[in-house]
């Protein structure tokens, strides 16, 4: 019995994984090993008995992602002061520079539009009597 649990956990961690990676139910069921039947009339019933591992797994990829970019910019900044790479030019350190503006929101680049739209409505001819 707990080896069918631990087999039911592990195919239901799969599913969840897949189903962050595609989006579609259907496909991250066959993907972790659930029949083609039980994919298409049920796919939707494990989205929902899944939730909390899709999220926590999807708690641990933000919190990965925030790493990750904390890391570059870090990195970075490094670069722009000369101490990643004593060899970067200026233009190096200045690309660091507008890079870390970018990551940290600095520059926002704003666009005004402005349209104009003419409407035409074409009318039956009345009918004469």
């Amino acid at each position: 019995m707990a080896k069918n649990g631990t087999h039911n956990s592990e195919r239901r961690r799969r599913f969840a994984e897949a189903y962050i990676r595609h989006g579609v139910a259907e496909k991250a069921a066959l993907e972790a090993g659930y029949s083609e039947s039980y994919a298409r009339h049920r796919a939707h019933e494990l989205v929902e008995k899944c939730g909390q591992e899709i999220a926590a797994l999807q708690a641990e990829l933000r919190e990965a992602a925030k790493i990750e970019a904390q890391d570059l910019i870090a990195w970075w900044w490094e670069v722009m002061h000369g101490r990643a790479e004593p060899d970067a030019g200026p233009s190096a350190r200045l690309k660091a520079s507008e890079l870390i503006g970018k990551a940290i929101g600095a520059f926002t680049e704003r666009q005004e539009v402005k349209m104009q739209t003419q409407f035409v409505v074409a009318l039956p001819e009345p009918e004469e009597d």
